[in-house]
């Protein structure tokens, strides 16, 4: 992907280093997962280097924030405001521009969204532009990465300490889509937590129609109806698929999820999807089973695979984003094969306060301290890694 303008969701390798943003990491996950995602593709950060390299912005973008002050909002805002001068004065490379275009004329043309994705930190958000055809997308690309220096992108990267000049931000662009239906599905009941129930609701001017569904049978148990005449905005068959496909997410990514679906024709999209956080402000985790070892968790999530020990560098490329790794130590450079799998159980502490942050940062389950996991874990054996508790199962625990 490093020497590519342009790569679809689909096409995207998951193991590449250096990867994509956690963001579009997911959208490129459930898309080549079959999960009905809106069809896109991201412009690379090789684009965007390649657009400063050929209109020499590098040394203009330098020597404006060479001259300006982060935490003087009047001097920042000046600044911000020759930046993006320089970058709507400058001119889209060929090169790029026909590859960019290409994908967008295969994507189908018309209406699509833009939106620019930040990898550090997290994968925010920074902004979202409609272009109507080709010219516009060229042209909200150029605003898009103009972006990258807004008064509020640059305060926050100066106090994390990053570069000011070179990020790594992607382009996403898909296609728009007016959908006839569209509405929510939260997999868990944001009132009660009960976690056998789907709720779905709708969006319509008449108000939200909402209805319970079953998790195990998608049967429907209550409905509440806010259309004119009683009648329902969605029908049995959207019932069912919404729900499905809701099921379907849960069941792929462990946690309890809001899903913003929408449905044009008879096709159903899913459009965002986001991890529901109520349950575990609200709700303490039940054990529903012994745990087979601790030790101390770093991150918050829970992640179920088959055990791979790793005590070569042999065994550390035979690693599978599938797998739960067993380690003796961490180290730096295992990263790059480590920071895509299901989990990480590590006999030794991580002492090293870098490491400790990086780690974090990856958002996979990581239990340290986890004495004798080698020769108490077999490899090919499923466990569950609850990292918020420290704790290791056998089997699925979710």
């Amino acid at each position: 992907m490093n020497q590519k303008f342009s790569i679809w969701l689909s096409d995207i390798d998951l193991l590449e280093h250096p990867p994509v943003s956690k963001t579009t990491e997911l959208l490129a996950k459930l898309t080549q997962a079959k999960f009905p995602i809106v069809p896109g593709y991201i412009i690379t950060p090789y684009a965007y280097t390649q657009f400063l390299k050929e209109n020499f912005l590098d040394e203009k973008i330098k020597r404006l924030l060479h001259t300006t002050s982060i935490t003087r909002q009047d001097v920042l805002m000046q600044t911000v405001s020759h930046i993006h001068k320089v970058f709507l004065e400058s001119t889209f490379p060929d090169s790029s521009k026909h590859a960019i275009l290409a994908y967008y004329h295969t994507l189908g043309g018309g209406p699509v969204t833009i939106t620019l994705i930040e990898k550090e930190p997290n994968g925010r958000k920074h902004i979202i532009l409609i272009s109507e055809n080709e010219g516009d997308v060229i042209q909200n690309v150029i605003l898009a990465w103009a972006e990258m220096f807004s008064a509020s992108t640059l305060w926050h990267r100066h106090h994390l300490g990053y570069d000011l000049l070179h990020t790594n931000a992607e382009v996403l662009v898909q296609k728009q889509i007016q959908f006839t239906k569209s509405g929510t599905v939260t997999t868990v009941d944001p009132e009660t937590h009960a976690k056998d129930v789907l709720i779905i609701t709708t969006n319509s001017p008449h108000g939200h129609d909402t209805y319970h569904i079953s998790k195990k049978n998608l049967t429907i148990i209550d409905r509440k109806i806010k259309q004119p005449h009683n009648k329902s905005n969605l029908t049995t068959e959207e019932i069912l698929a919404v729900s499905g496909m809701g099921k379907r997410l849960e069941s792929y990514l462990y946690f309890p999820q809001e899903i913003f679906w929408g449905i044009i024709g008879n096709k159903l999209y899913c459009t965002e999807i986001k991890p529901f956080t109520g349950l575990l402000k609200t709700q303490k985790v039940k054990k529903r089973f012994l745990s087979i070892m601790r030790g101390k968790g770093l991150t918050n999530t829970i992640g179920t695979g088959p055990v791979i020990i790793v005590k070569s560098q042999g065994d550390l490329q035979r690693v599978k984003p599938y797998n739960v790794v067993v380690l003796n130590k961490f180290s730096i450079d295992q990263v790059k094969h480590l920071k895509h799998v299901r989990s990480l159980i590590i006999e030794s502490p991580i002492t090293d306060k870098a490491s400790q942050a990086y780690i974090k940062q990856l958002g996979i389950p990581v239990v340290e301290l986890a004495k004798n996991a080698s020769k108490n874990l077999h490899s090919g054996n499923i466990v569950t890694v609850h990292a918020r508790l420290g704790e290791i199962y056998n089997g699925g625990y979710v």
